[in-house]
């Protein structure tokens, strides 16, 4: 076995061919091994023989996507206070974060002082005013439905109602 070191316009390398004539140059492919219809010695997959090739880019692992990213699909750390605290819903998690909806938030509807996200990242909405309290009526307020105070001297009647005080 002979090994010449020739041009191929394909890919160049230096080959003993013995599917061939011994001593001459296959133009299909030219490597640097003993080619007997399998691999002596060498990985060959479907590309260039020495390496690992793996439908991608040769020296690496391309597993159809991006090497060591993380995606989640939906990742949420919330307080509930109408279900349960602290759960993470998570579908997919790997090492970086690709999130299509990612939030931290506390979600108590309608109560202020709280963060409630409705897929806006790192803001806080509340349906109120930010900073303050809003319980869907007055603020700090007495409510008496109805209170009489009746002092009776000789028929005459002093009564007092007080509503919203």
């Amino acid at each position: 076995m002979i090994a010449i070191e020739t041009t191929n316009t394909e890919e160049t390398t230096e080959v003993t061919d013995t599917e061939g004539t011994i001593g001459t140059t296959n133009t299909e492919e030219t490597t640097e091994v003993t080619d007997t219809e399998g691999t002596i010695g060498t990985n060959y997959t479907e590309g260039i023989i020495g390496t690992t090739y793996t439908k991608g880019v040769i020296g690496t692992t391309d597993t159809k996507g991006t090497i060591e990213t993380t995606y989640t699909e939906r990742t949420i750390e919330t307080t509930d206070t109408k279900g349960t605290i602290k759960t993470t819903e998570k579908e997919v998690i790997t090492e970086t974060t690709n999130t299509e909806e990612t939030t931290e938030v506390t979600d108590t509807e309608g109560t202020i002082g709280t963060n409630y996200t409705e897929g806006i990242i790192g803001t806080t909405y509340t349906e109120g005013v930010i900073g303050t309290t809003d319980t869907k009526g007055t603020i700090e307020t007495t409510y008496t439905e109805r209170t009489i105070e009746t002092t009776k001297t000789k028929g005459t009647n002093k009564n007092t109602e007080t509503k919203g005080t």
